[in-house]
């Protein structure tokens, strides 16, 4: 989902593809699979890998498409 939100906000010719899988990912986990419930919780799961900062990396991407993470995320 991070490299959605990536892909999303860089305007990247990945982001429907990544979508995709992303979905076909989401219907193995079943009815009710642990979505994040906003871009925070999104960066807290994120940021458990060592030395990874999704937030830092996130804000300095180009706010053409949506102006923050959240609004990235709906």
């Amino acid at each position: 989902m991070a490299a959605i939100l990536i892909f999303f906000q860089i305007g990247s010719g990945f982001f429907e593809s990544g979508l995709n899988a992303l979905r076909i990912h989401l219907n193995h986990l079943g009815e009710d699979p642990p979505l994040p419930a906003s871009f925070a919780d999104l960066c807290r799961r994120v940021e458990q890998v060592e030395g990874v900062h999704f937030r830092e990396l996130f804000e300095r991407l180009p706010r053409d498409r949506a102006p923050d993470g959240d609004a990235a995320l709906q």
